[in-house]
């Protein structure tokens, strides 16, 4: 499931956490070890944490740390 990426890297994460989307974000974390919001990054090196402070989807800030 977290292999799967769009063409600039982005996998289900990166996409949750730059909409905000609370459920989905808690749904993945959930199913996955701890250090892939940590080690994920997409194709400019941001992890899904990074993606939500750049976009600033504070609730997905909020969700991940």
């Amino acid at each position: 499931m977290i292999r799967i990426t769009d063409s600039n890297a982005n996998t289900a994460l990166h996409k949750a956490a730059e909409a905000g989307n609370l459920q989905c974000l808690q749904w993945l974390t959930e199913r996955l070890p701890n250090d892939c919001l940590r080690n994920i990054t997409n194709q400019d090196h941001l992890t899904p944490l990074a993606v939500a402070i750049k976009v600033g989807k504070l609730c997905a800030i909020l969700a991940m740390i």
